[in-house]
């Protein structure tokens, strides 16, 4: 949400298109944010983007090819399911359903793409309807 009037709608489309430019960046790099939400986006005073706080996100590992090494094999690396949540992980009100479903199992690298995609989608709901989603509809979530 915009502390003065909010910028054109071309503007905000352009914004809402290098948001995700960004979360496709980050995952093709492996990367999944995990706690998207507006707090989260930076908008800087010429109206580019910047997405911090990666303090829950996760770097999936990419396999390696098998080295045949004579009477030794490298076998690859597995791809590693990341963060075994023990806990809900991220910010209750802007958490995709399947974080909370989730919380005691380990969320896969997919669903954890996907809840960057919910996010994302919270953060365009916010951005281009300029009401907090608190504000919109409260929600009930079952932490336990």
């Amino acid at each position: 949400i915009f502390a003065a009037a909010p910028p054109p709608d071309s503007t905000l489309l352009q914004m809402a298109i290098d948001m995700a430019d960004g979360f496709a960046m980050l995952h093709s790099q492996g990367i999944s944010h995990r706690d998207v939400k507006p707090l989260n986006i930076l908008v800087t005073s010429d109206f580019k983007i910047r997405i911090c706080d990666f303090g829950i996100s996760t770097k999936k590992e990419r396999k390696k090819e098998s080295i045949d090494m004579g009477n030794f094999t490298q076998q690859p690396l597995q791809e590693r399911k990341h963060a075994a949540i023990k806990a809900a992980v991220g910010t209750p009100i802007y958490m995709a359903p399947e974080q909370h479903r989730e919380k005691h199992k380990e969320l896969s690298w997919k669903a954890s793409e996907m809840v960057d995609i919910y996010g994302y989608g919270i953060c365009l709901l916010e951005m281009f309807g300029g009401i907090p989603l608190k504000d919109l509809m409260p929600l009930q979530v079952d932490l336990y």
